[in-house]
C-alpha cells in the first residue's frame, strides 16, 4: 500500500503504522480527525481483521466514525467509553 503514495502520504502512513503499535487489546482509543488520523484508523482496522485486536474507538468527527465503521472498528461515544486509554 505504501509503495504508490506521495512522499507526504507515505510519511503519514508510516507514522500511523508506528502509532498503531501502541494500541493494545481492550483499549479505548481516541480517534482524531484529518488525513493522518484516517491512516491510523485504516491501520487499526487491519489489526482488527488480521490479528483479532478488540478495541473501542471514540471518534472526534462523523467522518472518522464512518471510516472506522467501514474498516471494522467498534465505535462508542466518549460518554459510553468513560475514559480513553490512548489518543
Amino acid at each position: 500500500m505504501a509503495g504508490e503514495l506521495s512522499p507526504i502520504d507515505k510519511a503519514k502512513f508510516v507514522a500511523a503504522k508506528r502509532a498503531a503499535q501502541y494500541v493494545e487489546d481492550g483499549m479505548r482509543v481516541g480517534l482524531g480527525t484529518g488525513s493522518t488520523a484516517a491512516w491510523l484508523v485504516r491501520c487499526l482496522g487491519e489489526h482488527v481483521r488480521n490479528d483479532g485486536l478488540r478495541i473501542k474507538g471514540v471518534p472526534t468527527s462523523t467522518r472518522t466514525a464512518e471510516l472506522a465503521r467501514e474498516v471494522g472498528l467498534d465505535i462508542v461515544s466518549l460518554d459510553e467509553a468513560k475514559w480513553l486509554d490512548i489518543t
